[in-house]
């Protein structure tokens, strides 16, 4: 498997209307890619976010950024960020799940 992360910092105050927006734009639709495990947005108190998603291969990774869904959620989120974020790549070298 395989994951992507990026650790988003927003302006104060505005983490609950990011985590809305990353709901529409980007976890409702990525749910639907083929090759998706899982995808998380997890908050801090501090206005910070990490977004996780988990895949079957980087290929599915891969075709899911090239519809252009991280490119779109940063100009969604143009006016909450106090810095341009940038997307790690994972190997996952260890995965469980209860189902």
């Amino acid at each position: 498997m395989f994951a992507t992360s990026v650790r988003y910092k927003f302006k104060p105050g505005t983490v609950e209307k990011a985590v809305e927006l990353w709901k529409k734009s980007v976890f409702e639709p990525g749910l639907e890619q083929e090759g998706v495990v899982a995808l998380e947005f997890m908050t801090k108190d501090n206005d910070e976010a990490l977004a996780v998603g988990i895949w079957q291969e980087e290929k599915y990774a891969q075709a899911f950024m090239k519809t252009g869904v991280f490119i779109d959620i940063l100009a969604t989120f143009e006016d909450l960020l106090i810095e341009m974020p940038q997307p790690e790549r994972w190997n996952l070298s260890a995965f469980g799940a209860v189902k």
